[in-house]
C-alpha cells in the first residue's frame, strides 16, 4: 500500500525531495513488475510479447521514475541536470546505487525542507 501512496501522492511531482525509503521503493516496485512480466513471458514464451510488454511498461512508468529521480537528486544537492546519466548504459546503474546508498542533506537546502523531517512532522502532529 506504501507504493499506492507515493504513486498517487507524487506521480508526476518533480519539486521537492524525494528520501531514500521513498526512491527504494520505487526502485523495488519497479524489479517487482519486472518480474512479474519475464515470469508472465515464461507461460507464453514469446520473445516478440515480452518485447512488447517490456515497452509498455517503460512508457508508463517513464514519468513516475524521472520524478522521483530529480527529486532524489534534489534530496542530495544535486542538480537536475545529472538525470541524463539514467540514458547512458551502465551510467545509471551508478547513479541508481548512488542514490540508493547516499544519505540526503540533513535540513533545508536550496530545493525545500529535508523529507525526513516532513515524515516526523506528520507523525507527532
Amino acid at each position: 500500500m506504501i507504493i499506492l501512496e507515493l504513486y498517487n501522492n507524487n506521480f508526476a511531482n518533480f519539486s521537492g525531495r524525494a528520501s531514500r525509503s521513498e526512491y527504494s521503493y520505487y526502485i523495488l516496485f519497479k524489479v517487482f513488475l519486472v518480474l512479474v512480466i519475464f515470469l508472465m513471458n515464461g507461460l507464453t514464451n514469446n520473445s516478440l510479447n515480452l518485447f512488447f510488454n517490456l515497452c509498455i511498461f517503460q512508457l508508463v512508468i517513464f514519468v513516475p521514475m524521472q520524478a522521483v529521480t530529480i527529486r532524489r537528486l534534489r534530496d542530495l544537492g544535486m542538480k537536475w541536470n545529472y538525470i541524463f546519466f539514467n540514458f547512458i548504459p551502465f551510467f545509471n546503474f551508478i547513479l541508481t546505487t548512488i542514490l540508493l546508498i547516499t544519505p540526503g542533506q540533513r535540513g533545508e537546502n536550496q530545493y525545500g525542507e529535508d523529507p525526513k523531517m516532513e515524515i516526523s512532522k506528520v507523525q507527532f502532529d
